[in-house]
């Protein structure tokens, strides 16, 4: 109802433009004794369609309309009675003027049907009605003028009628699948608002979640690390006291379950920093012999040790990275490889692939399993001990943090 009161400016400059081509087309043809009266009622209803409009309008901006079928009511009744002045034009004009004005006087009744097509298509009755008075008394008099051509002119005018409705009825269909359209599409968005808040508020609540736990692991790890740090002074004390070979034994084993245990309270740590965004970045040009050079002292021993050979190669490319990231990255692989290997070997190599350098650890130890691959880098993941390592799995299986701590870095 909105949208027809909305055309109501060009719909009164179109009666206004309609009313004048009228008047200047019969006013020396037709009396002024039928003229006149007709354009009276024509001003007066005029009159009457301005003064509902602006009524409507300050309805609207004073205090809303409240009752849409009133006001339909009032400008459907308006719309009948401008349909049936045009309807008087017809049959009081045709028979007074020539060719020309009689062609005028059909083309201005039937702009007026065109016309009512966007605005009263969406009432099909009302649109059937005003084409009915507006355009019927015309063709009755065509149809009655005795002339030789004036059937056949009034049945080609009903024919084009009958095509206008067809027209009004393929816009409205048109016009009810665009309201469908954007009721689906204003529904899907109202879903999509709601699925997009309720994202938000999983993403807070995931965010709280991860603040909470890493403020846990960061207490845990510092108020650990004290009792830990006093082991190691213990133990270096009762070292000091006595020289027996068994206690020096069991003062070295308490030595490295403590250095192990700090090293995985500062992995613990490196997670931390890692989900907080602590982590600063800071490529460098560097060659690759540094870090393995660091590798080879720290795990050689180990290696030397346990069994396996570790060999590393391709130290002489260099590369752009932040040169202590790359290393906390490599230090995952080349531990567990040591690990789980101990026939063989393991292999720390660089290769050249196009503009980058390729680092791959190879080992010939235990491996993973293909479905297990992609699962050891999610938090406190561990993979099942296959049976041959049962007897060392209290030695040899880990934390299930390394790697999860490896992907993001």
């Amino acid at each position: 109802m909105l949208a027809v009161y909305a055309y109501a400016p060009a719909t009164l400059a179109g009666l206004a433009a309609g009313f004048g081509m009228l008047l200047l087309l019969f006013w020396n043809s037709a009396p002024l004794a039928v003229l006149l009266p007709w354009a009276a009622l024509f001003i007066g209803l005029w009159g009457v369609r301005i003064w509902l409009a602006q009524a409507f309008r300050a309805t609207l901006r004073r205090e809303g309309i409240n009752d849409w079928n009133v006001w339909r009511l009032r400008w459907n009744i308006l719309t009948i009675a401008s349909a049936g002045a045009w309807g008087l034009s017809g049959w009081l004009f045709y028979t007074r003027g020539l060719g020309i004005q009689q062609t005028g006087l059909i083309l201005v009744i039937y702009t007026f049907c065109i016309a009512a097509v966007p605005v009263l298509a969406n009432q099909p009755r009302m649109f059937l009605a005003y084409v009915a008075i507006c355009f019927g008394p015309l063709v009755a008099r065509i149809a009655t003028g005795g002339e030789a051509h004036s059937l056949r002119l009034a049945g080609m005018l009903v024919i084009i009628i009958t095509l206008t409705t067809v027209l009004a009825r393929n816009y409205r269909q048109a016009l009810q699948r665009v309201i469908e359209l954007k009721l689906r599409a204003d529904g899907l968005l109202e879903e999509l608002r709601i699925e997009k808040q309720a994202a938000e508020a999983a993403r807070y609540e995931a965010e709280v979640a991860n603040r909470a736990k890493t403020q846990f692991f960061t207490a845990a790890s510092h108020d650990l690390r004290q009792p830990l740090h006093a082991m190691g002074l213990f133990a270096e004390a009762l070292r000091q006291r006595t020289h027996e070979p068994e206690v020096a034994n069991l003062v070295n084993s308490i030595n490295a379950s403590v250095d192990a245990l700090e090293g995985l309270f500062s992995e613990l740590l490196d997670i931390t920093r890692i989900d907080a965004g602590g982590v600063e970045v800071r490529p460098q040009h560097f060659e690759l012999d540094d870090i393995l050079r660091k590798l080879r002292l720290h795990f050689e021993p180990t290696a030397f040790e346990k069994g396996p050979a570790l060999v590393l190669r391709g130290g002489q490319r260099v590369v752009h990275a932040d040169p202590l990231l790359v290393e906390r990255i490599l230090r995952n692989p080349v531990s567990n490889a040591i690990r789980y290997t101990n026939d063989g070997g393991v292999l720390v190599g660089a290769r050249q692939r196009g503009d980058t350098v390729l680092v791959q650890v190879w080992d010939s130890g235990l491996g993973i399993r293909e479905e297990e691959q992609a699962k050891v880098f999610e938090e406190f993941y561990r993979c099942p001990i296959r049976r041959r390592w049962r007897r060392t799995s209290a030695r040899a299986s880990g934390s299930g943090w390394r790697s999860s701590n490896a992907r993001p870095t």
